[in-house]
Order: structure tokens, then C-alpha cells, then sequence
């Protein structure tokens, strides 16, 4: 595959931040700074907000308040196509009918970043090249597991927002992972990484961040 060189040390900044649903609150004040070439822990019981807080970041929600800058810039809910961000966010979701391809190509049309031959190889490397044409309905849980991390990932961006991932994977894959993201920390990539999983959550993160009490407390 190719490299494409990072253009400077991604950075995510979050100052107050706070968001809640119904009168139930997830953050309150909460901060964190985080920068480049490091795979961020996230870790919380369920509830606490780590799926929010990577939707917030994205721009896919709005905080209540308080800031959450990109590389120093402001993130707006309209710029969710154009921050340089790959997210793979709780349950994967294609279009069914479409083919796995089809999904990439639909998903890569944002941003016009990556061509057909590199998302082919993608999906050679990930094992589901012969899946290619066949529509995503059709798809085990495992293989749209592996479209979600390509389509997070096939763009090489600055910064990975990645949920859950290594859900339904078989071993082999999971390493395959393991060893990719490894790959992009050392690229320079700022990879934040949710898993119910402790043990992998330690194993893989240069850096661990808790969820407690409506803040992010580093661990």
C-alpha cells in the first residue's frame, strides 16, 4: 500500500467540555490533549460516553459547550467530511444492497482521497477481496467488521477515531490490526481507541484515558 506522509503532529484539544441527553450528564468541564504518533487508551463502563465523546470530536455531535479543536482549528458539525478524521464508531453500517466496493467507493466520494486499486488492496489485505462485489446484506458480522476498518482507515488520515473495532474478529485479523495501527503511530498518526477489552486497551496504548465522573482522567 502506500505511504502518505503526515504534514505536521496531529493535535485534538478539548477544553469544558460538556454534553448531556435529557438531563442526564456525560461531561461536565471535562478536558484532554493529545497529540500525534501515539495510540490513545479510552476505557469507561457502558454509558459513560466514550461513543459520544468520539462523535463529538468527529463533529458527528455538538457539544453543550466548550471547545474540541483539530490541529488548532474548531471543530463545526459541518465539517465532518473535511476534517482530516477516519472513524469506525459502534455498530458497522453500510448500505446493504450495495457491494462491499460499492460502500468504499460511496464512503470515498467525500473526499476524493483514495483510488479503486487501493481500495481493492485493502480489502485483499484484510482478507475479503473475493467478497468484493457481493452485496454487504450478505456479509458475516466479521466481514463488515473488516469494511468498517477500511473505509476508517484506507484515506490515511491524520487522526483515527476507532470503536470497538476488534469486535468479531478472528485472531489473525486482530493481529493484522494490531500491527497496522502500530504502523500508523510510528507514521506519526494520532489514533484514539475504544475496547471493552482491558488487556488489549493496555497492551496497545502508549497513553490511557479514563472516563470518570463526567471527566476523561488520564491513568
Amino acid at each position: 500500500m502506500p505511504e502518505k506522509e503526515v504534514a505536521r503532529m496531529p493535535e485534538i484539544e478539548i477544553c469544558g467540555l460538556c454534553k448531556g441527553f435529557n438531563g442526564l450528564i456525560i461531561f461536565d468541564h471535562a478536558d484532554m490533549h493529545v497529540t500525534g504518533g501515539k495510540i490513545i487508551g479510552l476505557t469507561g463502563p457502558n454509558g459513560s460516553g466514550k461513543s459520544v465523546l468520539l462523535k463529538c470530536i468527529c463533529g458527528l455531535m455538538t457539544p453543550d459547550a466548550g471547545r474540541i479543536m483539530i490541529n488548532g482549528k474548531p471543530v463545526l458539525r459541518t465539517d465532518v467530511y473535511q476534517n482530516n478524521i477516519g472513524v469506525s464508531i459502534e455498530k458497522p453500517s453500510f448500505i446493504e444492497s450495495f457491494s462491499g466496493l460499492e460502500n468504499l467507493k460511496y464512503l470515498a466520494g467525500f473526499r476524493k482521497k483514495v483510488t479503486k486499486e487501493e481500495m481493492l488492496q485493502w480489502m485483499k489485505t484484510f482478507g475479503i477481496y473475493s467478497a468484493r462485489n457481493m452485496p454487504v446484506g450478505k456479509y458475516s458480522l466479521g466481514m463488515k467488521q473488516k469494511l468498517a476498518i477500511i473505509q476508517a482507515i484506507m484515506e490515511e488520515q491524520q487522526i483515527l477515531l476507532l470503536d470497538e473495532v476488534s469486535n468479531s474478529l478472528d485472531r489473525k485479523s486482530k493481529e493484522l490490526l494490531m500491527s497496522l495501527l502500530m504502523k500508523l503511530r510510528e507514521e506519526g498518526r494520532l489514533i484514539l481507541y475504544v475496547n471493552h477489552d482491558a488487556a488489549e486497551v493496555e497492551m496497545l496504548s502508549d497513553e490511557i484515558y479514563e472516563i470518570e465522573e463526567h471527566h476523561i482522567c488520564r491513568i
